[in-house]
């Protein structure tokens, strides 16, 4: 069986929606990722999220205030640095850092996180790019306030996008803001920024400095 049909049949387990949405990104990942244990796995386990957890993405950005929009900005021009063709969970973690006048930033710092840590840490994992020049996204999929050469996001980076806005309900909050997105980073869990902030930090730590005390 060629490797284009196995991909086939793992995006088959995922919802019609699901797969209209983040198929073509998805497949272009599983189709660099080597095929062993634990990429099936997650293959398993994010087709049961998936059915179980997630809903049909509607206006992503639609609660990003200012401050996350500027981050969504910071990690496609860190991606763009990289030679990177997309923006994944790695470079919202280096916008984050980047956007030092933010209470995430300096939570992050507190503990020690640097951009040149994990500017280095993502290089050793993902490797520099090879130099493209990005096509201007369309009218369609282009989100208000993006640069017209916006990249498409890894479907884990859409995933922490979504747990930012459940991040942002709990916390009762209106908008998204940086402190939300760098916790949705931490919720969603298995993409490179958050493999990244585990070798780095305790995560429990870092949580207990964004969230309240008291906070469930």
């Amino acid at each position: 069986m060629t490797r284009r049909r196995l991909v086939t049949l793992a995006l088959a387990l995922y919802p019609p929606w699901w797969r209209r949405h983040y198929g073509a990104e998805a497949t272009a990942i599983l189709e660099e990722t080597p095929p062993t244990a634990r990429a099936f796995v997650d293959v398993l386990r994010g087709a049961v999220d998936a059915w179980r957890s997630q809903r049909p993405p509607r206006h992503p950005f639609a609660r990003f205030g200012d401050e996350a929009r500027r981050i969504v900005v910071l990690a496609q021009k860190e991606a763009h640095e990289l030679d990177h063709g997309y923006v994944g969970t790695e470079h919202i973690l280096l916008a984050l850092l980047a956007a030092a006048e933010t209470d995430a930033a300096r939570a992050l710092t507190e503990l020690g996180v640097s951009p040149e840590t994990v500017r280095a840490r993502l290089r050793d994992i993902v490797g520099q790019g090879v130099p493209l020049r990005c096509a201007p996204c369309s009218r369609k999929s282009c989100p208000p306030d993006l640069p017209k050469w916006s990249m498409r996001l890894t479907p884990r980076a859409k995933r922490g996008f979504a747990l930012s806005c459940r991040a942002a309900d709990r916390l009762g909050a209106t908008d998204v803001d940086a402190t939300h997105l760098l916790m949705g980073l931490l919720d969603e869990g298995g993409g490179v920024g958050a493999v990244i902030l585990a070798a780095l930090v305790d995560p429990a730590q870092l949580r207990g400095r964004l969230e309240p005390p008291g906070q469930p």
